[in-house]
């Protein structure tokens, strides 16, 4: 491959030393029972030598129900932290000086609630939330794909999202305000191809609306993030992330971010994948689980997925052949950006509406506390 890291389309990666000359963050998703409980395994990590925390919350604080809702019965605390209130934000980052650590918090439905809470403990703290840093997901198109833990109807819910762009441009300005997941797309079933499609076709509807709501949108593409999977097939995963940054290179200029070079940033997951980060000069996200459906509520598929397998049948699969990996990643880059063609032919917000059939996968809705 002729292209050079730190080069565009960045394709082997945005900085011309990657992680040799500097290692990513290193976080480790927690949260669980009482605020209490998790301020300690905050407490712990950061001892331990972690440079940033991820928090997860419970799925009643994801939906915006209290623990005592009937709704939030048997929920409370299981999958993340349980978060009803200031004095228990207080008592989650209690000790922890917010400007001093970067903060990511995984929440979408109910993201500017709980960023609030965050700047008001830092204000507490005696911090100028113009000093934080950190990133809050606020994605909540792949909420109606992948997850279903939506509140709002999409345009509704993209006006809180680009409220939040614009609040954090102006107030947080060390904050990025989003992290556009492919994660939660891979683990619900898809393929290599839809999880980027799916994201990025994601990503130009953001801009979008930004755009629509007047908004800077070369300031907002400096904060922009992404979060993907790591999955099990090891070459075919570095060439999605490498197709992923050539890809992303191109849409900049697309969605009218200006600069075509403009660089992005992946958020990284499991710490036992650093292998491969290094190894392949990309950043990770989180191992899947194959058990898990894949339900888009999104738009028909097409026929290039059936052309991609058929292509990659047709290489043989020859590890040892460079040329061949080289193969995958523009396959991948060429069926991905076509199908954000198609998505975008559509249109996001009204794609979530009306369910359909993507391939073999029948499309229903997402599941979550209030949507049984």
């Amino acid at each position: 491959m002729d292209e050079l890291p730190g080069v565009f389309p960045f394709t082997r990666g945005i900085q011309p030393t990657m992680y040799r000359g500097r290692l990513w963050t290193m976080r480790q998703y927690a949260g669980f029972g009482t605020a209490a409980e998790s301020n300690r395994r905050y407490h712990y990590l950061l001892g331990q030598g972690v440079s940033g925390l991820s928090v997860a919350f419970d799925l009643p604080t994801q939906m915006g129900y209290d623990s005592d809702h009937v709704l939030a019965q048997g929920e409370v605390g299981r999958v993340g932290v349980a978060i009803d209130s200031l004095v228990d934000m207080e008592e989650l980052f209690a000790g922890i000086p917010l400007g001093a650590v970067s903060t990511s918090m995984t929440i979408n439905s109910t993201a500017i609630i709980l960023l609030a809470l965050y700047i008001a403990v830092a204000r507490k703290q005696g911090t100028d939330e113009r000093a934080l840093s950190g990133t809050i997901q606020n994605d909540i198109l792949k909420e109606y794909v992948a997850r279903g833990t939506y509140i709002y109807p999409p345009r509704a819910s993209l006006r809180i999202v680009t409220d939040i762009f614009a609040y954090c441009d102006r107030d947080l300005p060390n904050w990025n305000t989003i992290s556009i997941s492919g994660y939660h797309i891979r683990e619900a079933g898809s393929t290599a191809v839809q999880e980027v499609a799916f994201t990025f076709a994601n990503a130009i509807a953001y801009v979008q609306a930004a755009i629509d709501a007047g908004l800077d949108v070369d300031r907002l593409g400096q904060r922009l993030s992404f979060f993907f999977n790591a999955h099990n097939d090891f070459l075919e995963e570095v060439a999605k992330y490498r197709a992923a940054r050539r890809l992303w290179a191109g849409i900049v200029a697309l969605v009218g971010l200006g600069d075509p070079g403009r660089r992005r940033r992946i958020r990284r997951g499991d710490l036992e994948r650093q292998a491969l980060a290094v190894l392949a000069r990309i950043d990770c996200g989180h191992r899947p689980d194959r058990n898990r459906d894949f339900t888009p509520r999104a738009v028909e598929a097409g026929r290039e997925l059936d052309q991609f397998v058929a292509d990659l049948e047709a290489l043989h699969r020859d590890r040892a052949d460079v040329e061949h990996d080289l193969a995958v990643l523009d396959i991948l880059h060429r069926h991905a950006r076509d199908r954000i063609h198609r998505y975008r032919e559509i249109g996001r917000v009204a794609a979530v509406h009306a369910p359909v059939v993507d391939g073999t996968h029948q499309v229903r809705l997402g599941g979550g506390i209030g949507h049984r």
